[in-house]
């Protein structure tokens, strides 16, 4: 199998955990929309998302559900 196949299912895998994590956050009443999301890394420290914390496990919890498959 080519790398750029093996590099296109991973980063498939990945938005599909993502795309599931963010709606299992909204099921249970997490606002995902609100925030405008800034990436000026040259301008100082970053200011962490407040979910994200919560993403991260609800990231965790959808790759189980995907492992299943």
């Amino acid at each position: 199998m080519p790398v750029t196949q093996v590099v296109t299912g991973k980063t498939y895998d990945a938005v599909l955990a993502l795309a599931a994590a963010l709606h299992l956050m909204i099921l249970d009443g997490y606002d995902v929309a609100g925030v405008k999301l800034g990436f000026d890394f040259d301008k100082g420290l970053v200011k962490p998302w407040r979910n994200g914390a919560d993403l991260m496990k609800y990231i965790k919890e959808a790759s189980k559900i995907f492992n299943n498959f």
